[in-house]
């Protein structure tokens, strides 16, 4: 299957636009220009979730009223996959005698396969050891408690790679099998509610961090799943492996930007590029949309007077 590059993209559009023939070189600058209005395309799309193929979720014990969510981030004497190693496990770390520097460190998200481990995240850096043959080089734990390492500038509870924006949030026992969606409010709206429940809020403390805020009485005993959208870049060499109609969508919002930067077709023109891709983005929409069967389950176990106040009843 010959995918669709960057640069294929770009091709298309000059030439809808007629501002360069497909037979001819992009000038430069023109290229620039056309891979920035790109990309501040797919921002706009990727903040109105009109992206459905960047949607992730990530589930997780509640242990606090407030958990980190986002992605390990070094200091600046660190940097990944030179000096510092990220593995799931003890054994999938790369083999110490090929590293260069012998003073690098490495997390690995469980030490399941270490004798007497528990499961839990552990820090290693590498060791000599004398051999008849010489000396050669092991990976060794260090800590059980890596949060207190120095060389963290992010550490989150969770971890969320590319975390853009959270969108949903659900809730559940964890001896049950159903999920209660909760209602965001905004972080300064949070403590006008009381003791409601069915709400949550996000902070975000970092590009790639935030605050997932959760009532106090969610603590122990539930599970939280949250679905969030993962940022979505692109540079010139990027191959598009996307469904098809957002590859028809990003051309047709490129030419449209294109011919308002650069005139060069007609009034009547412009405004039949402008048409198309207002039904390109309905159709992407529709097919994202999430249809929904509303009801209102509430008794009097699980309602409260609380709830009420805050609106539960309608769906608040």
């Amino acid at each position: 299957m010959n995918r669709k590059t960057v640069r294929d993209m770009i091709v298309d559009a000059c030439d809808e636009s007629r501002l360069v023939n497909r037979a001819q070189p992009i000038p430069g600058n023109l290229f620039n220009s056309a891979l920035i209005l790109l990309k501040k395309r797919l921002a706009q799309y990727s903040n109105t979730n009109l992206l459905s193929f960047v949607r992730r979720e990530i589930e997780f014990d509640v242990k606090n009223k407030v958990t980190t969510i986002g992605e390990y981030e070094l200091t600046d004497e660190w940097e990944k996959d030179v000096n510092f190693f990220f593995a799931d496990t003890f054994e999938k770390l790369p083999d110490a005698n090929t590293i260069e520097d012998k003073n690098s460190m490495a997390y690995i998200r469980s030490n399941a396969d270490v004798p007497g481990g528990t499961g839990v995240p552990m820090m290693c850096r590498i060791m000599g050891v004398g051999t008849p043959e010489g000396p050669r080089y092991v990976w060794i734990g260090i800590s059980d408690e890596p949060k207190e390492w120095n060389g963290w500038l992010n550490y989150p509870d969770v971890e969320a790679n590319n975390l853009q924006e959270v969108v949903r949030c659900y809730i559940k026992q964890k001896n049950s099998t159903r999920w209660e969606e909760l209602s965001f409010v905004s972080y300064e709206d949070l403590y006008s509610f009381g003791d409601a429940l069915h709400i949550f809020s996000v902070l975000p403390e970092r590009d790639n961090l935030v605050k997932l805020i959760l009532p106090k009485a969610y603590e122990n005993g539930y599970v939280v799943k949250v679905i969030y959208n993962e940022s979505y870049e692109i540079d010139e060499d990027t191959v598009f492996t996307i469904p098809n109609q957002y590859i028809a969508l990003f051309t047709a919002g490129l030419v449209y930007d294109l011919a308002c930067q650069f005139p060069r077709l007609s009034d009547n023109t412009v405004q039949m590029l402008k048409d198309r891709l207002t039904e390109l983005e309905e159709n992407v929409r529709r097919s994202s949309a999430v249809n929904k069967f509303v009801a209102r389950d509430l008794t009097r176990d699980n309602f409260t007077m609380a709830d009420f106040i805050a609106g539960r009843h309608i769906g608040v």
